[in-house]
């Protein structure tokens, strides 16, 4: 009778073992399901979600077509409120995003790539420890000179004038960004009045603009019942003008508009 009893206690511990084992299998399988169908969710729900708010972002800058985009936002940037399905309300906003100087300098003309490369030496140079955190790998190379943070329009001026008239420079366009946002005739008022000589005036307009293209596009959704806010999204935006041509002048205020790299960011 102990040898049954002792032949029959490991089977048992094997049966349960076994059992457990399978159990656990079954369990990761439902999990990773789970997870997988969440996944999916998610990933449709963004999407869907993002289209949207690019669909409105592109109706609203066709709506605005005579205007500058910056005089056409309101405070904080705000562009519109979107209604969306649930009771939720989308607030959207724009922001230059033109003022950190281009780090991706793939595709860039000989002479824009030269440029290029100098503002990003110079940046270095003048700024180490903060030179990784004022770069951006879209749109052109000119900056913003309204969105600049002084480091970068340092950098840029700098990789001009070699240190000979540099603080004049930024001292102009620091005071003429002051009160308001500097437009074309203001930037180029400025520069033209500077003591910049040869090619260096041009090769500044060239990288100094008062009228970005690319834009950083913000959206979040708010509950309109509880107020509780959702998933904060953003993506780049670019916005320019077509070209005149003589048989359609009204292409001069047209613009295209391509709405990119939807992103979940971390909540305000």
């Amino acid at each position: 009778m102990s040898r049954r009893r002792a032949f029959a206690l490991p089977t048992i511990v094997i049966v349960a073992l076994i059992f457990a084992v399978m159990l656990t299998v079954m369990i990761e399988r439902n999990t990773a399901q789970v997870l997988l169908t969440h996944r999916q969710y998610e990933s449709y729900t963004f999407s869907h979600a993002t289209r949207g708010v690019g669909e409105a972002v592109d109706a609203w800058i066709r709506s605005n077509q005579s205007r500058p985009i910056a005089d056409a936002l309101g405070p904080d940037g705000w562009a519109f409120d979107l209604e969306a399905e649930g009771g939720s309300t989308v607030r959207v906003y724009l922001h230059d995003g033109q003022g950190l100087a281009l780090a991706e300098l793939a595709g860039l003309r000989a002479d824009a790539l030269d440029s290029g490369v100098e503002i990003l030496r110079a940046l270095r140079d003048l700024h180490p420890d903060r030179a990784s955190r004022l770069v951006r790998r879209e749109g052109p190379l000119a900056v913003s000179v309204n969105a600049a943070p002084p480091e970068v329009l340092e950098a840029v001026v700098d990789s001009v004038m070699a240190g000979s008239g540099t603080r004049d420079i930024i001292a102009e366009l620091t005071a003429g960004r002051a009160g308001r946002a500097l437009d074309d005739e203001g930037l180029t008022r400025i520069l033209d009045a500077s003591h910049a000589d040869g090619d260096a005036k041009p090769r500044l307009k060239a990288l100094l603009t008062a009228s970005p293209i690319l834009w950083r596009v913000e959206a979040q959704a708010r509950s309109r019942a509880t107020g509780v806010v959702g998933d904060r999204f953003a993506a780049w935006a670019v916005i320019s003008r077509g070209s005149r041509t003589g048989a359609d002048r009204s292409a001069a205020v047209q613009r295209t508009v391509s709405v990119f790299g939807w992103e979940k960011t971390e909540d305000r």
